[in-house]
């Protein structure tokens, strides 16, 4: 009979301790839970990006042509031009500069925010070709 008493004092004791660590992983798993939402709504501390200025937009497109054309054709052309407009959602910037016998091109289209760049710069040569590379038959 002691042993039976016994018995049944141990298994309350470990449910008790069962039902107490339950409760515990309970409210840490509902912490968890709490901060990973805060987190997805407030962004955890993800700067947000906002929209350019048309300012920023056109001074951001000059610098970004011009360091592609120092990299092709080791000149900084663009010193100023039309401003960056804004179609559908992406900031588009184009310019023409004159450089030598021809033009430097410059075309540069990103997000609203500045994000994504597409930086495209040609040198536009208008002087006739000589086709006497050609072999005539």
């Amino acid at each position: 009979m002691r042993s039976t008493k016994f018995a049944g004092l141990f298994v309350a004791a470990a449910r008790d301790r069962f039902d107490s660590v339950a409760r515990q992983s309970a409210a840490t798993v509902a912490t968890l839970l709490f901060v990973c939402l805060a987190c997805a709504v407030v962004g955890c501390g993800e700067k947000q990006q906002t929209a350019l200025t048309v300012g920023q937009a056109t001074d951001l497109a000059l610098k970004l042509a011009n360091e592609e054309s120092e990299v092709l054709y080791k000149c900084r052309p663009f010193t100023n031009g039309p401003p960056a407009q804004l179609i559908e959602g992406r900031w588009v910037w184009q310019a023409r500069q004159a450089k030598g016998q021809g033009d430097i091109e410059g075309s540069v289209k990103f997000g609203s925010n500045g994000a994504n760049p597409n930086v495209r710069v040609l040198l536009l040569d208008g002087r006739p070709t000589s086709f006497l590379f050609l072999n005539p038959r």
